[in-house]
């Protein structure tokens, strides 16, 4: 506004000296005053469009602003609703209704349906009008450190559930604490530490996260991390959109649950996800995997390329009795500590008994070539003591090195 009230002073102070000008000089002042008009109107429709532009500016602003809060209140409501759906469903799957009972139960969980389809409909038409990202509003007055307490479970299996909104984490917990043991937090930043202390066999995290982290930088930063990235991870995308999905699967998620999931739907992908690492850790063991295109149920490549390195330092140190877990571990630039979580994480065994087996796998080659005595075995593939190497390799092929290399091995 103030460049236009500027404009129209400059216009009148040219007006006023043009006539002054004309008049003393005593000439027509037609052509001068006429040229100042056609400036007069110009200036006028510059500043008349401007203002326009401004004032549309605002209406857009005004309406933006609307149309997104409007969005985060369809947004919020997806969890509540799924909340209302995941306990009806639970109740018309477990429990003994008559038949009025349970056709009212179908009933609500239809009409929550809708609202949740509804729901999803008004948030991604809201997405493809703003062209950018929505921000999830989860409970900001939760504790962004507190950890539930620790359920035990009937298996072993620990998971770490990273969910801003308390309703939802605490659903979370009560449906899985019967199978596994289960962790809680609401913030990204503390879950890296988290998971380098309690160690969790899968985590399941929302992708939009409180105290500046969210579940896709999380996501990236565990996977890349050498210490972390055997980890599966499930991501909860509330959008049910191409894009959100492959942004959440770019992160190197192993798997992801659209928003709102049935709870079920959850476990058999949880389950799936631990039968895929057990059949993994049973290939690594068995050193099946020989180049990463076999690697199928690998979450990233670095857990292969983790696995190959240490195969490759036993081997090119393979008649080296002195070779032991510490060199490696030097080899490897990675702390004793570290290097045997990774291990056992992986292969399901401690360093020491990993390195041995890839010594007996070279060992069982050898012996089947027939080239060398059992003695000449044992010092080929670092066993200092023959009669030891024989016991361990009893131990581990069910047969004796000489029935092994006459072809008598039981497998």
């Amino acid at each position: 506004m103030k460049r236009i009230s500027a404009l129209l002073l400059t216009f009148y102070a040219m007006l006023c000296n043009a006539q002054t000008h004309d008049i003393a000089s005593g000439k027509s002042s037609d052509y001068t005053i006429g040229e100042l008009l056609l400036l007069g109107v110009t200036t006028g429709l510059l500043i008349f469009l401007t203002s326009r532009i401004i004032t549309l500016r605002k209406i857009r602003k005004k309406s933006d602003e609307k149309l997104q809060s409007f969005i985060d209140i369809t947004h919020n409501m997806l969890t509540p609703l799924s909340l209302i759906k995941a306990p009806l469903e639970e109740i018309l799957d477990k429990e003994a209704l008559t038949s009025e009972g349970a056709s009212n139960l179908n009933t609500a969980i239809r009409n929550v349906e809708t609202m949740l389809r509804l729901a999803n409909t008004l948030i991604n038409t809201g997405e493809d009008n703003k062209n950018h990202t929505l921000t999830h509003l989860g409970n900001e007055n939760a504790s962004s450190t507190e950890i539930s307490n620790e359920k035990r479970a009937t298996t072993d299996f620990r998971v770490l559930i990273i969910e801003a909104d308390e309703e939802l984490s605490s659903h979370l917990e009560q449906s899985l604490s019967e199978q596994y043991t289960v962790h809680i937090t609401n913030n990204g930043k503390e879950a890296l530490e988290i998971v380098q202390e309690y160690k969790p066999d899968l985590i399941i995290s929302d992708m939009v996260l409180s105290s500046g982290m969210d579940g896709e930088e999380l996501c990236t930063t565990l996977k890349n991390d050498i210490e972390t990235s055997h980890i599966p991870i499930v991501l909860l995308i509330a959008l049910d959109d191409k894009k959100s999905i492959l942004k959440g699967l770019r992160t190197g998620a192993d798997e992801y649950v659209i928003k709102p999931f049935n709870i079920d739907i959850l476990k058999a992908t949880l389950t799936n996800l631990l039968a895929s690492r057990a059949l993994l850790r049973r290939r690594y063991a068995n050193l099946e995997l020989n180049n990463p295109n076999e690697c199928i149920n690998c979450s990233t490549d670095i857990d292969w390329r983790f696995v190959d390195s240490v195969k490759k330092h036993v081997e090119d140190n393979m008649a080296n009795p002195s070779f032991n877990v510490d060199v490696l571990c030097t080899l490897l630039n990675m702390s004793r500590t570290s290097f045997y979580n990774k291990i056992k994480a992986l292969t399901d065994q401690a360093p020491a008994d990993y390195a041995r087996l890839i010594r007996l796998k070279r060992a069982a080659q050898l012996l089947k070539e027939q080239q060398h005595s059992i003695t000449e075995v044992a010092e080929m593939t670092g066993f200092s003591d023959p009669k030891y190497f024989r016991e361990v390799f009893k131990k581990h092929f069910k047969v004796s090195p000489s029935k092994y290399a006459k072809g008598e091995d039981q497998n």
